[in-house]
């Protein structure tokens, strides 16, 4: 026969001896979804760092802490975590769950306190369309300071810094669902935020956006979703004693920092005289003669070169095909100089307006 299911009556780990989900339905949901990847939490290589100052950035925001979660956890817990939410249906404003016969309630002021992360602003409103909560924002602005035009996707962001944040914020504030190169809106965004400023807001509270992605886990009705902040759980759990004996444990590596193999991956290349840049021609220095002739030739690999003029009528194979391609030649070095004409132009426009909002004084162009 088989045993009967204690009812949940909120008593603690020491106690509680029945089965860990409080109720069939909970059950039946993690069995369900027991396989969806759990999204790790990234850090940042210190020599990446110091070239980007990312943490600085994060700190802007009061969030660098959310650059330092790192460590052991425990993957089963962070399912049963999800499974057990009371309320599966509505509300952000916080979660209460039971995490192996742990009663746990999530709160904007918890999260405050055990990430020492700012609670300071309106809460931040948003969806697939766009940002509900924030009537000063103009996406179409934001799309085109920052490059984007009508496809929003990693690669036409035309600065380093503006990758690498969406990059961490896809795995650390709001985690991405499935494609890793698509721009959310909400990423644009907190983007334009990081690197031009608040504007007429207050601050982003932070809790309230993590609650509202924790919810989102729960709440969504796809068919496949992702598992988020494990390492952000972790501490929740320590906070509230559970108990982890016995339990599957996971731990964060190389793979979780944000270092030289993972700029390469992104898509960046390193000179040999050691500045990064774009392998689709956007140089991060732009006096880097040595960058941009090695960038703009991995541009050209990837797009189809127009079609050239054509040479004059010639007789001679051998002189008709030297002719052809000193004019195919001829072309690219004009859009070459052309392209390289716009990127100079944008990257003073951003590099004057960042530096003006941050008060730092302007950079030397022959530096």
């Amino acid at each position: 026969m088989a045993p009967k299911r204690k009812q949940n009556t909120g008593a603690s780990s020491s106690s509680f001896t029945g089965n860990r989900f409080t109720s069939v339905e909970n059950e039946k949901w993690y069995e369900e979804r027991k396989k969806w990847k759990i999204v790790e939490e990234k850090t940042v290589h210190p020599d990446i760092d110091a070239v980007f100052k990312l943490t600085e950035i994060f700190a802007r925001f009061g969030w660098a802490m959310m650059l330092t979660l790192t460590g052991a956890y425990y993957p089963r817990l962070v399912r049963e975590f999800y499974a057990n939410v009371s309320d599966k249906e509505t509300g952000y404003a916080e979660i209460q769950t039971t995490v192996k016969g742990r009663r746990i309630k999530v709160d904007p002021d918890l999260l405050s306190n055990i990430l020492e992360v700012s609670n300071t602003g309106p809460t931040l409103e948003y969806n697939q369309t766009g940002i509900l909560s924030d009537n000063s924002y103009n996406e179409a602005d934001a799309r085109r300071f920052f490059g984007l035009k009508t496809n929003l996707q990693t690669k036409y962001l035309w600065h380093i810094h503006a990758r690498l944040l969406v990059y961490l914020i896809g795995f650390n504030i709001v985690p991405h669902a499935s494609d890793r190169h698509l721009v959310r809106r909400i990423d644009l965004y907190l983007l334009q935020k990081m690197l031009v400023g608040l504007g007429d807001i207050e601050g982003i509270p932070l809790p309230r956006l993590l609650l509202k992605n924790m919810k989102n886990v729960v709440i969504s009705k796809q068919g496949s979703k992702n598992f988020c902040h494990p390492l952000l759980l972790t501490k929740i759990f320590r906070h509230f004693q559970v108990d982890f004996d016995g339990e599957e444990v996971a731990y964060t590596n190389e793979s979780n920092v944000l270092d030289k193999e993972t700029m390469i991956a992104l898509k960046h290349k390193l000179s040999n005289s050691g500045k990064w840049y774009f392998a689709d021609g956007i140089g991060l220095h732009r006096d880097d003669d040595e960058v941009n002739e090695e960038a703009m030739e991995d541009a050209h690999d990837d797009e189809a070169a127009p079609e050239p003029p054509q040479p004059p009528h010639t007789t001679d194979p051998a002189m008709a095909y030297l002719m052809h391609s000193m004019a195919r030649m001829h072309t690219r070095m004009d859009e070459q100089e052309a392209r390289h004409q716009r990127f100079e132009e944008r990257f003073d426009t951003f590099t004057n307006y960042y530096y003006s909002q941050h008060g730092y004084p302007p950079p030397d162009p022959h530096q």
